[in-house]
């Protein structure tokens, strides 16, 4: 396939991959406001926006290390870029240890970091747990990615987040409609498709 097509294949496939990511939380937010309300939704957020910021530090770092692994492979230079992976997947090894801690200090004494009503206080504890799992196993893969930058084969990489968003619906689908609702539902659907 020419360069000039696969760029374009690249381009539709994350587009798609945005637009389903897109419908699944705009057909799940609502159900969860619904019977919970907005403070409840609010926690969500929130757990998803602590590890976002930290997901900064660990982007930064995979994207920099993906591209001393790029330039090597086209090198020719393997041996040398086997040596950047192992050492990317060292660093967030370590980084995975250390935002592990965090959460094993931070995650039990939520509520004198945020304020968090008594009736969402087991909910809230578990929803931040599953939501630091779920980002500690983005952190030790994320290098993984590097080969469709490198083969210049994005559209495997959207095809993959496609796929994982459609789990994500299926388990969302699943656990409303077979359990009582609970408002860690979409951080365990996410852990789900992550995995």
């Amino acid at each position: 396939m020419s360069s000039k097509k696969q760029n374009v294949l690249n381009i539709i496939s994350n587009l798609f991959a945005l637009v389903v990511q897109f419908g699944i939380n705009f057909f799940v937010v609502p159900r969860i406001v619904g019977d919970f309300g907005t403070e409840a939704v609010g926690y969500v957020n929130i757990s998803f926006d602590i590890v976002s910021y930290f997901s900064v530090f660990t982007v930064v770092f995979n994207s920099v290390a993906g591209r001393f692994i790029s330039l090597e492979i086209n090198r020719g230079n393997i041996k040398k870029a086997d040596d950047y992976f192992n050492s990317v997947i060292l660093a967030n090894m370590i980084l995975s240890a250390v935002v592990s801690l965090v959460g094993i200090i931070f995650i039990p004494n939520i509520d004198r970091f945020i304020k968090v009503s008594a009736i969402y206080l087991k909910d809230v504890k578990i929803t931040f747990l599953i939501t630091w799992l779920t980002f500690i196993v983005n952190m030790m893969t994320s290098v993984f990615t590097v080969g469709t930058y490198v083969k210049n084969k994005l559209d495997a990489n959207a095809l993959r987040n496609i796929i994982s968003y459609l789990i994500r619906l299926a388990a969302i689908v699943i656990l409303f409609a077979f359990l009582p609702v609970k408002i860690y539902f979409l951080p365990v659907a996410t852990f789900i498709s992550t995995v």
